[in-house]
Parts: C-alpha cells; structure tokens; sequence
C-alpha cells in the first residue's frame, strides 16, 4: 500500500462525495509514484473511470488525454 494512503479511507478515491474526493486528492500528495499512477488512468480511461487517480478526476484526465494525444497534420486540398 502507498505511504499516501496509510491513513486515508480507501473509499475516498472513488466516492461520490465532494469531501471524500478532496481528501484523496490531497492525499494523492504525498505519494510517491504519481506520474505511474496518472499515466496508468490515462492510458486506461475505462478501467480508471470516476475515481480519483493522481490527483485528477475523470474529466481532467480526459483532458490531459487530448492535450497530448499527437494529431495527424492535415492533408493539403
């Protein structure tokens, strides 16, 4: 288990409530492996689903997702 989560409620990560949410994602600082964690849930955006992963919730993962998914260049007409 991650020295992060040693004194968390695991059910944070993946409750509903604002609160619960907010104390995984401050609890997501002090791990030690968070770019694993985030390129796992970026890499696996079904598996990972709305749960909080490296910080980041679903949306923001999406985001990020898209921001540095590489973009074939347009043909010319």
């Amino acid at each position: 288990m991650s020295p992060a989560r040693l004194h968390a409620d695991p059910d944070w990560w993946s409750s509903d409530d604002t609160n619960d949410c907010a104390a995984a994602q401050l609890a997501c600082r002090r791990c030690p492996t968070p770019e694993a964690c985030l390129a796992w849930a970026i890499d696996h955006l079904t598996d990972a689903g709305d749960a909080i992963w490296a910080g980041t919730t679903r949306t923001r993962r999406s985001q990020l997702r898209r921001e540095f998914t590489p973009t074939a260049p347009k043909e010319p007409k």
